[in-house]
């Protein structure tokens, strides 16, 4: 069994950013003078079939299951993606998606706005690993501790995760450096002050959820603070970052994926996910969870209640919580599958250590997980603007 693809093959793909709504058939031959006949003849062959409306992070879904669904079901599959999850939350006001993928602190806004559908979960039958079709037991087929994260949501957070969203990737935010720059006791030392550290040119997440996690995770407060005084705190620490660093820090997203790899940056803060395809890339490139804490995290699907096509897009979560199509996401991705029988299979094939730790997701009692709070993300926010703007 092939359970990882030549990882330079996926980094040459992953940078095309024309993959939305074009199925993958149409991006294997020659893309620029055939792109828009190809566009031209899945347009006029959708005209007579069931179409599914997905919203989903771009580069995150390997379109070999959107080809493989669209083959079962005779129904055409329309993508668009974000780059955030406050993108998602607009957008849903403008538009009806039948499936989103947003972050596990973005489903608890959009249900305190009472704008999901409470899933049906008699509806989501799975293939497991012997061809065998099961209804999804959460307990049963999710890696423990997706499992266990979920119940702490939801015995101390008072929020049941799983009756609104079917989880898609596990994952959190870690540390990723090249170790023939910066020593492993170095970045012990200093934690997330490495990332205040001008010898060395580091990336920081472009989001102030993330920004300010790492801010407050090393002043010692939670992340989950609503403590209006700490986040003042983190605001001066980003600020007393952003003046000490220079032009030695940026706020990015997805580039980092190729920037560190290619020795752009020393350090940077990124999902371990994309830590996974970094160091794949590049042998030097080390990853470290800073014992101070972090953020653990995951991506679901969700259904709005304004979606037009609610039963295709359950046979549409049905299909990727199928082992044989999580195993594709994951090596296409390289984020941390939630199935246990796809975990266990990659965890048994890896033989890089690296890649074995960061795939696993170490986490640590400071790690946490976050917890929607309408006032204090305001506030985090406006603190955000004024350090960008500082």
């Amino acid at each position: 069994m092939e359970l990882l693809k030549e990882r330079s093959v996926i980094l040459m793909m992953k940078k095309n950013k024309i993959f939305s709504n074009i199925l993958i058939s149409c991006l294997l031959v020659s893309l620029t003078p055939l792109i828009s006949s190809c566009a031209i003849e899945r347009m006029i062959g959708c005209l007579s079939k069931e179409k599914l409306n997905i919203y989903n992070w771009g580069e995150y879904m390997d379109y070999a299951t959107i080809e493989s669904f669209e083959e079962k079901y005779n129904v055409c599959v329309n993508i668009s993606t974000f780059p955030d999850n406050e993108t998602v939350i607009t957008k849903m006001r403008l538009q009806s998606f039948d499936i989103i993928f947003p972050s596990e602190v973005a489903v608890q806004q959009l249900v305190e706005e009472d704008r999901l559908e409470e899933l049906d979960w008699s509806k989501i039958i799975v293939t497991n690993k012997d061809g065998q079709e099961v209804a999804f037991d959460s307990q049963r087929d999710l890696i423990n501790p997706l499992y266990n994260h979920l119940q702490i949501m939801k015995n101390e957070q008072d929020f049941d995760y799983l009756k609104y969203a079917a989880p898609y990737f596990f994952q959190n935010i870690t540390l990723v450096y090249n170790s023939d720059v910066i020593s492993k006791e170095e970045i012990e030392e200093k934690q997330w002050d490495i990332l205040r550290t001008p010898e060395y040119k580091g990336a920081m997440r472009e989001s102030s959820r993330d920004a300010f996690m790492v801010a407050l995770k090393q002043l010692g407060y939670s992340s989950n603070t609503t403590n209006l005084d700490e986040i003042a705190q983190a605001e001066q620490w980003l600020k007393q970052q952003k003046d000490t660093m220079g032009t030695q820090i940026a706020y990015l997203i997805d580039e980092v994926i190729d920037d560190v790899p290619n020795g752009l940056y020393d350090v940077a803060m990124v999902f371990s996910g994309d830590a996974f395809t970094i160091m794949d890339a590049n042998s030097s490139i080390n990853f470290y969870n800073p014992e101070k804490g972090t953020d653990i995290c995951w991506d679901g699907m969700i259904i709005p209640k304004n979606a037009q096509n609610k039963e295709m897009a359950y046979k549409f979560i049905s299909h990727m919580l199928s082992y044989e199509n999580g195993l594709l996401n994951t090596e296409w991705v390289g984020y941390t599958s939630p199935l246990k029988e796809v975990y266990n299979d990659v965890m048994a094939n890896l033989e890089d250590e690296r890649l074995i730790n960061v795939y696993s997701v170490i986490t640590s009692p400071k790690d946490e997980v976050y917890k929607y709070d309408g006032p204090t993300k305001q506030a985090i926010e406006s603190a955000w603007s004024r350090v960008k703007a500082s």
